[in-house]
């Protein structure tokens, strides 16, 4: 009867031990902006935005009137208007926006406010001029059977030799300032980043987020406590007592590691069922898609890893109490 009786507390003990830990786990990394940024920095994606910047962003809307230009031109102007370190410094300030809003009651979306004052100074500054001036050094001499446009509405495909190619320099700076006069010094990406529904689901995290600011303490407390009880309630005596209360804890223990251990096995079918990362309505490139899916692939490997760790302690700790409890009785069996 009485290992009836504490049966349910061991049950709740799992339970509350699994959800003790993978609270501890998501505290640990899962809010620190530093995680999202220095994981994007890994995988070079800084580094390959500041290199090409159209394969990651839609700038068309902001730069529509470099569509006169030819491609390859709009697409050199492009990577020569971000400034070094702009990337890095605007995402993690994103990913910290995306943060500061979970802990908040503001109805969705974020403010995720991208400063383009740099991009604007470097385009009408002396860096547009050199941009330009490298764009028009690059056009080649016409042969004898080209007949480029030489109007001055349009880059030409070629230049006939001796011709003065300052002209034209100065034509492609004008379009490259008034392109930069066009782009807001700062624009709130929040509502256009990823589609409405998917900042109200983002709302019911809210509720998990305080129970990881306020209740791991409480958490912790009713897990020792349902332990120590069903321990208590379930042996005959002290020794007897740890000896369930070491089971217990192996069995949560086990269904930790086993879980974890499942997480990272089967990470690649969990990001496909993650509408989030799988989605193709959201206003991103590919590219940019791919990199917040590799994200989430780190994010749960991270979560599984940091799982398994302490998880692994308390296996450990559960044979030394099981042990214990073990030899105690030995010890005093003679006795009896």
């Amino acid at each position: 009867m009485r290992k009836i009786i504490a049966l349910p507390f061991g049950l709740i003990f799992v339970v509350l031990l699994l959800a003790t830990i993978w609270v501890f786990s998501l505290r640990s990394f899962a809010f620190d902006p530093g995680f999202y940024t220095a994981n994007l920095k890994d995988q070079g994606l800084f580094q390959a935005i500041q290199n090409d910047p159209m394969t990651y962003f839609n700038w068309s809307g902001s730069f529509s009137q470099l569509k006169a230009l030819p491609l390859d031109t709009q697409r050199r102007i492009f990577n020569e208007a971000v400034p070094p370190g702009w990337i890095d410094k605007e995402v993690g300030a994103a990913i910290q926006s995306v943060m500061d809003w979970l802990h908040t009651d503001q109805s969705p979306p974020p403010h995720i406010t991208i400063d383009f004052r740099p991009v604007k100074d470097r385009l009408q500054g002396p860096p547009g001029q050199q941009i330009a001036a490298d764009v028009v050094a690059l056009i080649p001499e016409c042969g004898p059977n080209d007949h480029p446009d030489l109007s001055g509405s349009s880059v030409p495909s070629c230049l006939p030799a001796g011709i003065d190619r300052g002209q034209v320099t100065d034509y492609v700076v004008s379009v490259i300032s008034d392109a930069a006069t066009n782009i807001p010094e700062t624009l709130d990406v929040g509502p256009g980043f990823v589609n409405s529904g998917r900042w109200n689901s983002l709302i019911t995290g809210r509720s998990w987020i305080r129970l990881l600011d306020v209740g791991i303490l409480v958490l912790v407390v009713i897990a020792l406590l349902v332990w120590f009880i069903g321990a208590l309630i379930a042996g005959k005596d002290s020794r007897d007592g740890l000896r369930w209360a070491g089971g217990w804890l192996l069995g949560g223990s086990i269904i930790v590691l086993a879980l974890s251990v499942l997480m990272l096995i089967e990470r690649d079918a969990i990001l496909s069922s993650a509408s989030f990362v799988r989605s193709a309505n959201d206003n991103i490139t590919p590219a940019t898609r791919d990199a917040i899916r590799n994200v989430a692939s780190n994010f749960i490997q991270q979560f599984a890893v940091r799982s398994i760790i302490p998880a692994g302690i308390l296996f450990v700790l559960s044979f030394g109490l099981i042990v214990l409890g073990r030899s105690r009785s030995s010890a005093t069996s003679p006795s009896m």
